[in-house]
């Protein structure tokens, strides 16, 4: 019987082994068996990155010595007959700049090669790491913490595991979630999406909020299992309001019908109706176009009543200019008139003197025969006198 796991590479079959029955499946090249020894004297509890908790009871040393008081966690690492030199040849490549859990296994291993293959001998090559764990050690931080180099959450004591292992699916939601639980008591809202796709099946997606499409790159994390991470603020209900973040894990395809993730900015700006994009589009033209419309008769109003409001000005000066010019003519028509009056006026008086300048030279002409005749009167009235 076999079980079909999936994984970021595809599914794989796993052969599913009895009780009492062995591994089948032929030679093993490499394998790892981990004892865990509990000398102290309380529980000591273990969590895995896979979410499997044990629970290790107190078996104290017989010693009762408090330096016997310990947690062992040992581990054989065997290598089988093919693997053995090319393990040694990966080993010796390394630098020093490796962890401490690695670093301890390579000098054991090149030691126990040099021991034992010097000679060619085909056979496995086992060695044991053991780590050490007294009872200070495992008082601290509250009886519990993680060891890096084991990839493993220890508690100590007879309480239960409140914590999920800090690389776990739940370890790493919770994380992210006070990440957000911060974000959203700063902000008052978040909305926060991650796609994973490790072996790039997947890409980008597009996500309409607010009436806006954004583009979600994609990325490799092969601590996560490929999908979509949604954190939120929870939602209301239109009265509710929780104040709480969610965080879900989703498949591609049930984010694309769920939070409308899709594959093509068209899509997105749909909402995944490309035929009620594509009325929208033309309502939102027709609209634009009769908006533009409008905007061209307001504007062909406006210009027909400033023309019409210059027209009446240009009639007003065209008749103010006819005015200007009738009185230019007027005046220009009574300078010529005045002119030709002052120019009458002269000759009359030029004529005039010229006549009294004639009248006067006869009458000095005639003067002596005037005067000698008044003589000639004045002597006869007087003679006449003189014989009365």
């Amino acid at each position: 019987m076999e079980q079909n796991i999936q994984t970021h590479y595809g599914k794989v079959s796993i052969p599913v082994v009895r009780a009492g029955q062995p591994e089948s499946g032929g030679l093993t090249h490499f394998r790892i068996n981990t004892r865990y020894i509990n000398n102290t004297t309380q529980i000591v509890r273990a969590k895995l990155r896979s979410g499997l908790e044990m629970s290790f009871p107190a078996v104290p040393s017989r010693t009762n010595h408090s330096h016997d008081r310990q947690f062992l966690v040992r581990k054989e690492l065997v290598v089988g007959p093919t693997c053995v030199t090319p393990m040694r040849d990966y080993l010796q490549s390394l630098d020093e700049n490796i962890s401490a859990e690695l670093n301890a296994f390579r000098q054991v291993y090149l030691k126990v090669y040099d021991d034992v293959y010097r000679f060619g001998t085909a056979r496995e090559l086992s060695c044991v790491i053991e780590f050490m764990f007294t009872e200070g050690d495992l008082q601290k931080n509250a009886g519990i913490f993680y060891h890096d180099e084991l990839d493993t959450l220890f508690k100590f004591g007879p309480e239960a595991f409140m914590q999920a292992h800090p690389n776990s699916a739940e370890g790493r939601k919770r994380k992210t979630t006070a990440a957000a639980d911060a974000l959203r008591s700063e902000y008052g809202f978040i909305y926060w999406i991650e796609l994973i796709d490790n072996l790039g099946k997947e890409g980008n997606r597009f996500v309409s909020i607010c009436n806006q499409v954004y583009q979600i790159a994609a990325k490799a994390d092969k601590n996560r299992a490929d999908g979509v991470y949604i954190v939120s603020s929870a939602a209301t209900n239109g009265t509710l309001n929780p104040n709480e973040t969610v965080t879900e894990f989703k498949s591609f395809e049930d984010a694309e019908r769920d939070n409308g993730l899709y594959r093509t900015y068209v899509l997105a700006a749909s909402n995944g109706d490309i035929a009620g994009l594509r009325k929208k589009e033309l309502q939102d033209q027709i609209h634009a176009n009769e908006v533009e419309r409008q905007k061209y008769l307001r504007e062909k109003q406006q210009h027909d009543a400033e023309m019409e409001e210059k027209n009446r000005e240009l009639k007003n000066l065209e008749h103010e200019r006819m005015l200007t010019n009738r009185a230019l003519d007027d005046l220009k028509r009574n300078q010529e008139f005045m002119a030709d009056v002052q120019r009458l006026h002269l000759k009359d008086q030029m004529e005039k003197k010229s006549t009294d300048r004639k009248d006067t030279s006869e009458l000095i002409k005639f003067l002596p025969t005037i005067l000698a005749g008044v003589g000639t009167l004045l002597m006869a009235w007087k003679a006449l006198r003189t014989t009365q």
